[in-house]
């Protein structure tokens, strides 16, 4: 008994935790008193590493008749430039309470100080309530509008740092050290309990010794058949391939390939190649090490999947519980009931062997289901007469055209062509969130742009839209390139009529990776841009049977897949984050590091001889909301929640406030280098609402040189944006199509009439 606890309390100091790294002191009774538009400066000394987030003790007046909003910034001492900046709602109170401000992950460079600021963010009619500490060395008075103050000590805060549970404890920490120290006493006592521990672990040092030495002779009886058992009672036979314990390595199998199938728009099924290879051979020195141990299969294939079970299961049961219980404590038990479940089988007869026929056929089942789907996709993907690989401008725009195109006269300006995933136009956030998003349209308005009042969406799902858009027809009037399933879809929206017809008139197709499936690459693309932590990437002159081959090795390489599915089991609170992404693996797609670098690229471009065609998908304003409407950034798949800013009425109007500034700039950048106005498209593939209600209506915005938005219309639907430019720059007589609306499945593939 007190073996498994020291064994769980040990386990439990393994995940990441955040603990206290630096503090100014304990917070006395001082207090320190600030009226609205006053601020409080406080020096936090000397930190090191990554800044993320600090507990401070205020609260507002109890006589007020709402709790207050606080703006908080990390100022550069020598610069007094704002570094990252964070809101915090405080409570009223008599006595200041403890509240935490949430910064995004700040590195501090080596020598740099940095101060805190804090303001009340909007006007109140009461003051704010600060408690100070017992000075520590380090840290100064704090400051009330830049003048000292004369009270006896700092401002009371805390930092908060992240880290294992074991570093925490040495740090002091005073959980992880009670953790520590009841480890530390279980382990001992489970040592005094048993007065032949010592000379039991000698038995096992000398047994170990003389293990090795038998090595070769033990690896040559692997392959016998249990002697145990009368020949003439083995199995033979379909008999003997069911009573033979092949279920580990199948359990281990089935969650990966049923997170493969899972996420088909996100991961090609070569991804799960590595993953799945690596997790095989883990069990099988599992297996073989325990059936040297056990000196029985049965026993060991036992023990070994309920590892399986409990590495894989993991996931889901803290998905469960939702926060409700600590994250170390549940890997802990989830640390002992893998090894409780090992000794009980140890422990276990001949009678496991019973088992493993019915182990088999259920392991066997539960691998069906995701093998069968892959199987499934496969067998479409190998029937398809529709062409998906196309080869030429005439085989991808036989729908459009019916002969070849005719040459470009006059002017081929730059083409940008921005989609930035569920933005919706202004009338539809002021019904959804009583957001008004004049301001930014207005400014579009007075850079050239032609705003569309009613634009909407022809399709509510991204690759639907996506597809549909840059072929510039409906799905189910694509001629031969109507799409059957979801790869079809995928597939066309890569290969696409834009590129196809732009790149026969002359224009140099950049292609930005999105992170998101049906529009990361494209086989047309003249130059492929991808965002990693190290920087941008950019590939060039590639032919198509080249880079299928380089892609699919990328694929195979790639620790997209392995992050995921590593998030799902008990080795995520061991790994972290920060493991799973290698500083050249591009960004995942709702990674705010991507937005920024994407931003950045197209507001100055690569040079190309001649024009250029520029095409960005940015998951943007998309959920998860990673940056807040100070452009701070959550470097999180789950995002900043609604409460984070009580100053917009939800994370999705926060992040769309920093785009509209990301989009401004990029904007401003791009009509200042272009000695010619380039023709710039920024428009939305679909509405952030779910119903039906505004799941259509969408951002359209036009700037298009040499009098092009002068026959433009406000209800303009997606599929007519480029029929329009095209037919005003190059008369290719496309005409428009009627603006009609859809409301399809995600899960719909097939648009054969």
């Amino acid at each position: 008994m007190f073996a498994l606890a020291a064994l769980g309390l040990w386990a439990s100091l393994v995940p990441q935790v955040t603990y206290s790294s630096a503090s100014s002191g304990e917070p006395d009774g001082g207090v320190l008193v600030a009226w609205p538009g006053w601020s409080v400066q406080q020096d936090l000394g000397s930190l090191h590493g990554t800044v993320g987030s600090f507990r401070i003790w205020a609260s507002t007046a109890p006589s007020a008749f709402r709790d207050a909003t606080l703006s908080a910034s990390l100022i550069d001492a020598s610069t007094r430039e704002a570094v990252r900046q964070s809101l915090v709602r405080v409570s009223r109170s008599y006595i200041p309470a403890r509240h935490t401000l949430m910064f995004p992950g700040y590195v501090v460079p080596s020598g740099q100080r940095l101060i805190l600021q804090i303001g009340v963010d909007e006007c109140e009619k009461c003051h704010v309530i600060y408690r100070l500490a017992n000075p520590e060395a380090g840290h100064s008075n704090v400051r009330l509008n830049g003048v000292p103050d004369s009270g006896s000590g700092p401002l009371a805060f805390t930092h908060m740092e992240t880290g294992s549970g074991l570093r925490a404890a040495l740090v002091g920490d005073a959980s992880s050290r009670i953790r520590l120290a009841l480890a530390v006493a279980s382990g001992m006592l489970a040592m005094l309990a048993h007065h032949r521990v010592m000379a039991w672990l000698g038995r096992v040092g000398n047994a170990s010794w003389r293990v090795v030495l038998r090595l070769p002779a033990a690896a040559r009886r692997l392959s016998k058949p249990d002697a145990s058992m009368p020949s003439e009672g083995r199995p033979s036979g379909f008999s003997r391939l069911l009573a033979t314990p092949w279920y580990p390595w199948l359990a281990a199998a089935a969650p990966i390939l049923h997170f493969l199938v899972s996420n088909p728009l996100h991961f090609a099924a070569v991804e799960a190649v590595l993953p799945l290879a690596a997790t095989l051979a883990v069990v099988t020195c599992i297996v073989v090490g325990l059936r040297l141990a056990l000196k029985d299969w049965h026993r060991s294939a036992a023990a070994s999947a309920a590892v399986v079970v409990v590495v894989f299961g993991y996931g889901h049961v803290e998905s469960v519980i939702a926060g409700k219980v600590d994250d170390r404590t549940l890997f802990g038990v989830a640390v002992v009931l893998a090894s409780l479940a090992v000794v009980l089988i140890a422990r276990c007869g001949a009678g496991v062997g019973r088992w493993t026929p019915f182990l088999n056929l259920m392991t066997a089942v539960l691998l069906a289901f995701p093998a069968v789907g892959l199987i499934a996709e496969a067998t479409a993907a190998g029937s398809q007469e529709t062409p998906n690989q196309a080869v030429g401008t005439q085989d991808i725009t036989s729908h459009l055209l019916p002969s070849e195109l005719p040459g470009a006269h006059g002017k081929r300006p730059d083409i940008y062509y921005i989609i930035l995933d569920s933005y919706n136009r202004n009338d539809a956030l002021v019904d959804l969130f009583g957001f008004d998003n004049t301001d930014f349209i207005r400014e579009l308005e007075d850079r050239g742009f032609y705003v569309a009042s009613k634009a909407t969406s022809n399709y509510i799902y991204t690759i639907q839209s996506t597809a549909s858009i840059l072929n510039l027809q409906y799905l189910d009037n694509l001629g031969h390139r109507v799409p059957r399933t979801l790869d079809d879809l995928v597939n066309i929206a890569q290969s696409h009529a834009i590129a196809a017809i732009l790149k026969d008139l002359g224009y140099t197709y950049i292609h930005l990776e999105s992170g998101y499936n049906s529009t990361d690459v494209s086989p047309l693309a003249d130059q492929t841009v991808s965002f990693t932590p190290s920087g941008t990437l950019v590939r060039t002159g590639v032919d198509l049977r080249s880079r299928t081959v380089a892609d699919s090795s990328a694929l195979l390489l790639s620790s997209r897949f392995i992050g995921r599915l590593v998030r799902t089991t008990a080795l995520w609170p061991v790994l972290g984050e920060q493991f799973l992404m290698g500083s050249t693996e591009p960004y995942e797609w709702w990674s705010p590091g991507r937005v920024i670098q994407m931003f950045d690229y197209l507001s100055s471009p690569v040079e190309v001889e001649g024009p250029r065609f520029v095409f960005a998908h940015i998951v943007k304003p998309h959920s998860p909301a990673t940056f807040d409407k100070h452009g701070n950034q959550f470097d999180d798949h789950q995002g900043f929640e609604d409460y984070h800013d009580p100053s917009v009425p939800s994370a999705y109007v926060g992040q769309l406030i920093y785009v509209n500034k990301l989009v401004l700039d990029m904007i401003d950048e791009l009509l200042q280098k272009h000695s010619e106005p380039p023709v710039i498209v920024i428009a939305g593939d679909h509405g952030h609402d779910i119903s039906r209600n505004h799941r259509h209506s969408i951002l359209s915005a036009f700037h298009l040189p040499y009098g092009g938005t002068d026959d433009l219309y406000p209800s303009i639907s997606s599929v007519n944006h480029f029929r329009y430019i095209l037919d005003f720059y190059f008369d290719l007589g496309l005409g428009l199509l009627d603006d009609r609306l859809f409301w399809y499945s995600g899960e719909r593939g097939d648009f054969r009439k």
